[in-house]
Parts: structure tokens; sequence; C-alpha cells
């Protein structure tokens, strides 16, 4: 099962959590996605100290995923949590 990790950076206040309150979610910017979570880890790094990224450090989520799966294979509904 190969799995990639996708970089997004959200500007968020660094205390906020949009997966306890959905409200905070905000403008978010793609930043790549990568083989293994330490190459996303390490972009971390290399940006939280750049123009934009510093003003909200918080602001980066790591977002797992299996290549090649249906996400949802039966559908959903209303209830459906968002994976």
């Amino acid at each position: 099962m190969q799995r990639v990790w996708r970089l997004r950076h959200y500007k968020v206040a660094e205390d906020a959590d949009e997966r306890i309150d959905p409200r905070v979610m905000m403008q978010f910017f793609e930043l790549g996605t990568f083989t293994s979570r330490e190459l996303a880890e390490a972009a971390v790094q290399r940006l939280v100290l750049q123009p934009g990224f510093r003003d909200y450090p918080g602001g980066f989520r790591l977002f797992e995923y299996v290549v090649d799966r249906d996400v949802y294979p039966e559908g959903y509904d209303a209830d459906t949590p968002h994976r």
C-alpha cells in the first residue's frame, strides 16, 4: 500500500485547530506532495521562517493519503465524516 503526504499551509492563528472548530478554516496553500512524512516535515522546517508562513507558524498541516484507492467507495451522505 503506497502512501503520500500532502502538505498545506492555512492562515490560522498558532493556537487554532480546525479539527476542533471548523469555523477557523481559512485560505490555504497547497505546498507539495511527499513520499514520506519525514520529507514533508523537512519542508515545514525549510518554510516556517519564510515570508507569509512565519506569520502563521501553526498553520502547517500534513494529510496522509493511500494512493490508488477510492476514499468513498460506497458514496456518502450528510453524516459521513470528511476523510
